[in-house]
């Protein structure tokens, strides 16, 4: 009776443990995002944006500061500010010629 009893146990402990074995590794296995993170620099320095390649991190800031500035100087706000910022951004920090309005 003893050895039935230890022999259900250990078979009990043994369908445990095994998929919970089999879980964990796959919870440290890289997955198929990490995977695509570690490759996408390679993408995109092989077709670069044109002029951004010639940019450094503290030009682009100095530019986006700049925008930043123009914008608040011109009093404007949500998307309004959000459209001069990125126009702005696009012409290299330099003020953006607004267009006249339209006539109706």
């Amino acid at each position: 009776m003893k050895t039935a009893i230890t022999t259900i146990l250990i078979s009990l402990a043994i369908g445990v443990s095994a998929p919970l074995a089999i879980g964990t590794g796959t919870a440290f296995a890289e997955g198929p995002a990490a995977a695509a993170a570690t490759q996408a620099p390679a993408t995109e320095s092989a077709n670069p944006p044109a002029g951004a390649a010639a940019m450094t991190g503290d030009q682009k800031k100095v530019i986006s500061q700049a925008c930043s500035q123009q914008a608040n100087e011109a009093g404007l706000h949500g998307k309004d500010r959000q459209k001069f910022r990125t126009a702005c951004k696009r012409n290299g920090g330099k003020v953006v010629a607004k267009s006249a309005p339209k006539a109706s």
